[in-house]
């Protein structure tokens, strides 16, 4: 039974954010710092793989006349939803036993993390608009997970480019999945015109947010000119969702079109430059 393929490594690539504020805050290469930050990432994407074996197990009837999910281990009957479900209790278990144990003060976070997982699998995916906003959620718990493991506080700034990236990616999600037909239920109540707008405010919130940030945050005048990279990768997410199916799986659109991981690369490499 493949029960990797139900932990969705694939996915853990999200959790890069828990070094987010270790990387702006210049402390990225701290050894102790860095190890405690590796084991956090770790246990939290066991919790994550705990969060997306459940919806699978939830989400069978859908999954399974899906194109591509019903690929996936529980829609094409290799594993039970039931199996799936002690899999998933099993392994939030361990992750969380492990994180009472050395990181204590991380406990509550990825709590709230699985327990909003439940409720979005079961109920507020369901919710227009709200199964959007659920997302910003997710990618900031990351981040506040690992500025607590830094001791720094989380800045407005990262904050603001955290929500409005988060959301123009799950609208892009919506935008491919309603373009190729995929079936979830909440599509039935979206528009294609309703989410090109949503699409468009939250990619134009997203690049002011930051731009602001290079200009008024930091006093390094090279940082402005990372703003190219991150227009360059907006845009080229745009085409990606508009002339390919490429979309409808972030962490996938990232790693397979070289382009978008090109500038993606070009815009880390660029800012490691800057602040180190």
């Amino acid at each position: 039974m493949n029960y990797l393929a139900l932990a969705r490594p694939q996915q853990w690539i999200k959790n890069l954010l828990i070094f987010a504020s270790a990387f702006f805050s210049g402390m990225l290469f701290s050894p102790s710092l860095f190890l405690e930050l590796f084991a956090v990432f770790g246990l939290f994407s066991l919790t994550a793989s705990a969060g997306y074996a459940l919806n699978d197990a939830l989400d069978y009837e859908f999954d399974r006349t899906h194109k591509s999910k019903g690929k996936r281990p529980v829609a094409s009957g290799e594993i039970s939803k039931r199996n799936a479900v002690y899999f998933s209790l099993i392994i939030f278990a361990v992750s969380i036993t492990l994180v009472l144990r050395f990181f204590p003060d991380l406990s509550l976070l990825f709590l709230i993390y699985f327990v909003l997982n439940i409720l979005y699998s079961a109920l507020l995916k369901k919710i227009v608009v709200v199964d959007l906003l659920v997302f910003p959620v997710f990618f900031l718990i990351r981040i506040l997970i690992g500025a607590e493991v830094v001791g720094v506080g989380i800045t407005s700034w990262l904050i603001l480019c955290t929500i409005f990236l988060s959301l123009f990616l799950v609208i892009a999600k919506r935008v491919s999945e309603r373009r190729s037909a995929a079936g979830r239920e909440v599509l039935n109540f979206y528009s294609e015109q309703f989410l090109s707008a949503l699409l468009i405010t939250s990619a134009t919130l997203s690049i002011v947010a930051f731009a602001l940030y290079t200009v008024l945050a930091y006093p390094k005048p090279a940082l402005v000119y990372s703003n190219i990279f991150v227009v360059g990768g907006i845009f080229r997410y745009f085409f990606l969702v508009f002339s390919t199916n490429k979309a409808e799986e972030p962490e996938a659109a990232l790693v397979h079109d070289r382009w978008l991981f090109a500038i993606v690369l070009g815009w880390v490499i660029y800012l490691f430059f800057v602040f180190y």
